[in-house]
């Protein structure tokens, strides 16, 4: 959709982002799916997967998680544009970033 507002993104400019950020979750959820497979494989048991570490929140869990929080807020207005349930392991590991205090309160404002 267009917010055919001056100042708004075209509907052109609007499909580039759509293209550009699923091809980006697409990566995101390839390193993440290795993560969760390189923990399972020799890693100990319960661990979450971050993306520089697997185990480690770190600032780039801190930067990536505002976005992929952004990612599904357009679930309703773009839908399946966005393709959210191509990518699982990206889910999941919103639902371990969800479960931190500091999201709740400063991402998700709860």
């Amino acid at each position: 959709p267009s917010l055919n507002r001056p100042g708004c993104p075209t509907d052109a400019e609007i499909d580039k982002s759509v293209t550009a950020t699923v091809a980006a979750m697409k990566i995101l959820d390839a390193h993440l799916s290795n993560q969760n497979s390189s923990i399972n494989n020799g890693g100990s048991s319960g661990s979450s997967a971050f993306i520089a570490d697997p185990g480690t929140f770190t600032f780039a869990d801190a930067v990536a998680g505002p976005w992929v929080y952004k990612w599904y807020l357009h679930a309703d207005e773009f839908g399946p544009r966005l393709a959210h349930g191509r990518f699982g392991a990206v889910a999941r590991y919103f639902d371990r970033l969800a479960e931190r205090p500091a999201f709740q309160r400063v991402v998700l404002k709860r």
